[in-house]
């Protein structure tokens, strides 16, 4: 059972023909199962090949058109609906359509296709205590022997792609948007078909088929009365008139799409108008009823299979291949020929770009050469801070490009340290020829002046550590021993006295002479250094030992508490190993505590 996708339909057609018209009816979705209706016309079928079209065109295009098929062309058959176990909620409209489906594979004639069979569920029955019942319909054949009058779909014009619905499922719908019948059908005379539906104590619906002629009567009062009785009514006689559509009891202002019709409206649309309610209708088992086709449809395939199929064709695809390839050369040979005239436009004089081009490569190879020949200046001031011992104080530093010797001049306290001075210099890896061609013991110390020349191709940069690693044991430390590690003096430190005593010594000193007052610059700058105040702070206390069972109990501020003073306390210097590691352990745990008390952990 295959029925239209309803999303995409908003102009729907529903075609009809009866007493030697085709009816037509188009109507508009809008809003949930609601459908406007924009025209109602009968259209002779000999004029239908350019009426359809133009009707099309008037209304804005047409997206699907339904066709209600004649009475002989189709079957019906009623079923039950599946029963619904005590307790359970009841079957949606998705539930049933697919049971019912499955109830025309195996209901149903199997040489029928499957697109020609379609089913749905009914309730053309008055009153509130009727039935649903599953409606199941087939079009054996999908058109009729020529003159046979059934108005066969392949001989309509298509505007649009098409669904088609037997007209029992048509009369069965309007029956029930009637608000229910006891008896309905529909009589093609010429054709010699017959629908009957019959709503009592239970459904019935027969498609009757039956000859032309003198007898023709007696066959319709016949059908009639076996379907009432099968239905549980009294037998009744169809009219003498020649109406192809009879509704007992006829409906007393009938509403059909929203609106009041006329009787005359619903014997010549009531069935197109059936088409089209019952593909708005948002319940799949209702809309089910419109999935008859003549053809078996065909879904689109993806772009990219459209496409391929397009271009799989040989004498395409033999155009397409020669134009690849004449793309896949001649592209970047127009590119490559593009790019040449552009710079020959650009480039008035080669000669003087090419005069260029050296210049500038003359000049790049003197800055790379330039580069491997400079003295590495901050590598020989550092090292030569770094071999500077403690007690040698150093004036000044000449360093000259060329073969020009380093020369350092200074104050040592006393020979020995000179003697540090040079012997760490030489470890430096960057100076040879280290010689002392002044040293001059005086009162305040030996002054000195070192030479030396810097190691032709000396690294910029050497991993090892310095002579004097000043990081590893600060001037404090060394001045001052290991209790003034990781002190600070703060600048506001000195005291007023200090500062004064330091004013008149410094006005003192600018009377003496120029010598002097070189010396007293040196000395104030030892007696600067040496004045260092010891530091004020004190060591950071050792926390008391803690146990696993009392980090296990810690609340997550407290175990980063105890976390953030252990970790302070293992880095302050002077602790023995067995202290360091206890505290280090427990900042570990403390932390681990914390990231599980805080839903993490590493």
């Amino acid at each position: 059972m295959i029925v239209p996708n309803r999303e995409s339909v908003r102009t729907i057609a529903a075609l009809h023909q009866q007493d030697g018209a085709l009816r037509v009816l188009v109507g508009r979705i809008e809003g949930v199962a609601q459908v406007r209706i924009l025209a109602a016309e009968a259209i002779a079928p000999m004029s239908a090949a350019t009426a359809l079209p133009a009707l099309a065109e008037r209304v804005g295009g047409v997206d699907l058109v339904v066709r209600v098929l004649p009475p002989g062309a189709t079957v019906a058959r009623v079923v039950p609906l599946p029963a619904v176990p005590e307790g359970e909620a009841e079957l949606d409209g998705e539930a049933i359509a697919d049971a019912l489906s499955l109830m025309t594979e195996t209901d149903l004639p199997s040489a029928i296709p499957t697109y020609r069979r379609a089913a749905g569920v009914i309730r053309p029955g008055r009153g509130a205590g009727q039935q649903a019942v599953g409606l199941l319909t087939a079009w054996p054949t999908p058109a009729m022997p020529e003159g046979h009058g059934h108005g066969a779909p392949s001989r309509i014009p298509r505007i649009a792609r098409e669904a088609c619905i037997s007209e029992s499922a048509a009369l069965a719908v309007l029956a029930q948007a009637l608000g229910g019948v006891e008896r309905a059908w529909t009589i093609d005379r010429q054709g010699g078909a017959m629908t009957i539906l019959a709503a009592g104590d239970k459904t019935v619906i027969r498609v009757v088929r039956f000859s032309p002629g003198e007898r023709a009567a007696d066959a319709q009062r016949t059908a009639l009365a076996e379907a009432s009785r099968a239905a549980g009514l009294a037998p009744d006689e169809p009219p003498a008139d020649e109406r192809w559509l009879t509704l007992q009891p006829a409906p007393e202002s009938p509403r059909l799409l929203g609106e009041t019709r006329s009787r005359d409206w619903i014997g010549q649309y009531g069935l197109a108008a059936a088409a089209l309610a019952a593909f708005a209708d948002r319940n799949p088992a209702v809309a089910g009823l419109v999935g008859l086709h003549e053809t078996e449809p065909k879904a689109k395939p993806p772009i990219v299979q459209r496409v391929s199929e397009w271009a799989g064709q040989p004498r395409r695809a033999a155009v397409i291949g020669v134009a690849c390839l004449l793309l896949a050369i001649g592209v970047p040979i127009g590119a490559s020929v593009a790019k040449v005239y552009l710079l020959e436009k650009q480039i008035k004089n080669e000669k003087e770009l090419v005069d260029q081009n050296a210049k500038d490569d003359l000049a790049l190879r003197f800055a790379n050469a330039l580069k491997q020949t400079r003295l590495p200046m901050t590598q020989i001031l550092a090292d030569i801070a770094g071999a500077c011992p403690v007690g040698v104080t150093i004036d000044s530093i000449d360093v000259a490009q060329g073969s020009d010797p380093v020369m350092i001049r200074g104050l040592a306290s006393d020979s020995e340290k000179l003697n540090s001075f040079r012997s760490k210099l030489d470890q430096t890896r960057l100076f040879s020829e280290i010689a002392t061609p002044m040293n001059n013991p005086g009162e305040k110390g030996v002054q000195f002046q070192i030479t030396a020349k810097i190691i032709p191709g000396a690294p910029l940069s050497v991993a090892d550590k310095p002579a004097e690693d000043f990081v590893t044991t600060p001037l404090s430390v060394r001045l001052y021993g290991e209790s003034a590690r990781g002190a600070s003096t703060p600048a506001h430190s000195t005291s007023r006295s200090e500062r004064s005593d330091r004013s008149s010594r410094d006005r003192r000193t600018n009377g003496s002479s120029g010598a002097s007052s070189r010396t007293t610059s040196r000395e104030t700058s030892r007696d600067s250094g040496s004045r260092t105040e010891r530091p004020s702070s004190k060591p950071a206390a050792i926390p008391p030992p803690l146990s696993d069972a009392e980090i296990a109990r810690l609340s997550r501020d407290q175990a980063m508490l105890e976390w953030t003073k252990r970790l302070a306390a293992s880095k302050q210097p002077g602790l023995d190993d067995a202290t360091k590691q206890r505290l280090t352990s427990e900042s570990d745990k403390a932390k681990a505590r914390m990231n599980a008390a805080s839903g993490g952990g590493q």
